[in-house]
This record gives structure tokens, C-alpha cells and sequence, in this order.
């Protein structure tokens, strides 16, 4: 994940708090230990849209309660954003990396074997051998 705060860490916490505060609907300076939630998460390289976007489904929710009362803590709003953050990188996956010399003798390693252990009585056994072979052709494109 990487941080779409180019302003820096202060421009990050600003724009959180106003967030904050605009969902509130009512003026609210964040403490410092707010302070340090926001820098947990530039520091993370959460993205800002990130937490915007789950702090407006926590106010969302508590005002479908019958008696929402305020939030006066980003604290409260912790757990929202930290699912928030898990389901994203649950939906990005594991990231990728380029492929290295040594993935390129493992796959030539790996698809030598798979032909050698074709059946003997495989008809056009041969063929087949030469097929799996070539698929080491290309690591890059993994």
C-alpha cells in the first residue's frame, strides 16, 4: 500500500481531522494520541482515500442508532480502518515481484522432471516431453 498524502505526514493528519470534523458536524480538535493513530497509519502507507472512506462508513452507522450520541475520538474509528486496510490487502493479493535467475532454473528444474516422469507408454510421449520443456522459454512472463 502506498500513501497518496504528497503533502507529508502534517498535510496527512490535516486532512484526516478535517474529515473528522466535517462527519462530526461539529468542531473538535483531534488529541495527540489521535495524532499518533494518523501517523501509525501515514507511516503504513495507508491511503488517505482509505481512511476517509472508513471513517464516513463509521459516522454513517452510528447514525442509524437510536440514540448516536458523538464520536469525539479518532480512536473509536480504529477498528473500521484497520479492517478496512486488511480487506484491501486481502483483495490486492501477495505482492509480486520480478522473476530471478534462480525462478528460472527452479522452472527449467521443476518442468525437466515433470517431462522425465511422463508415462513411457504415453503416446507421442516425445512431443510432450518437448512441449513442457519449452514452457521454460519464457520466464519473464510468469
Amino acid at each position: 500500500m502506498t500513501s497518496t498524502a504528497d503533502g507529508g505526514e502534517g498535510a496527512y493528519f490535516r486532512s484526516i481531522e478535517a474529515t473528522f470534523v466535517a462527519l462530526r458536524g461539529a468542531p473538535l480538535l483531534l488529541s495527540p494520541e489521535d495524532y499518533g493513530v494518523a501517523r501509525d497509519w501515514y507511516r503504513r502507507g495507508v491511503p488517505l482515500e482509505l481512511v476517509r472512506s472508513a471513517l464516513a462508513e463509521v459516522f454513517a452507522r452510528r447514525r442509524k442508532k437510536t440514540d448516536p450520541g458523538r464520536i469525539n475520538s479518532l480512536r473509536y474509528c480504529v477498528p473500521s480502518v484497520e479492517a478496512a486496510i486488511r480487506q484491501r490487502m486481502e483483495l490486492a493479493g501477495p505482492p509480486r515481484r520480478p522473476p530471478t535467475r534462480s525462478d528460472e532454473r527452479d522452472l527449467q528444474e521443476r518442468l525437466r522432471r515433470l517431462s522425465a516422469a511422463l508415462p513411457t507408454t504415453l503416446p507421442e510421449r516425445a512431443s510432450w516431453a518437448g512441449r513442457i520443456l519449452a514452457l521454460g522459454g519464457d520466464v519473464a512472463g510468469i
